[in-house]
């Protein structure tokens, strides 16, 4: 016999998975004394959910240092959560968020030299020596 319906659903972020990596991604700061120490990694934050969907608590179960923790939290008390309203059950739900600090990109130059020279036949046909020169320079920058 297969349980169709769970007791009680577990909260889910509004809009689901992809648009939960997308709110974090979108509201990070990467703090600047970990760009300076070249630091990247994961920091995993354990959430407690209230019976409204809000964050009321958030503790960090694996640290990279101490301002990216202080981040990791400060977006993880950002979150909102849906919670299923089941028989007027008003409890608390935990739940892990996994939160990845990844040094930003450096951005993409790219550099196209383009150089024409003209040989004069003769001394005669010669008014001048013709040099062109052209420096293209590209950037790609994204806006994250």
């Amino acid at each position: 016999m297969e349980k169709k319906k769970k007791f009680l659903p577990k909260p889910e972020y509004i809009g689901g998975p992809k648009a939960l990596g997308k709110f974090i991604t979108d509201n990070l700061k990467y703090p600047e004394s970990a760009i300076k120490d070249k630091i990247q990694g994961v920091v995993v934050v354990r959430i407690e959910i209230d019976f409204h969907g809000k964050v009321i608590d958030a503790k960090v179960l694996s640290s990279l240092q101490d301002d990216c923790n202080q981040e990791a939290m400060r977006i993880a008390r950002l979150l909102q959560f849906h919670v299923a309203k089941v028989r007027n059950i008003k409890i608390s739900f935990f739940k892990n968020i996994n939160i990845h600090f990844q040094l930003p990109q450096a951005p993409v130059q790219t550099v196209y030299s383009y150089t024409v020279q003209t040989n004069s036949p003769t001394d005669s046909e010669k008014p001048g020596n013709t040099h062109y020169s052209y420096t293209i320079t590209v950037h790609n920058s994204e806006n994250k």
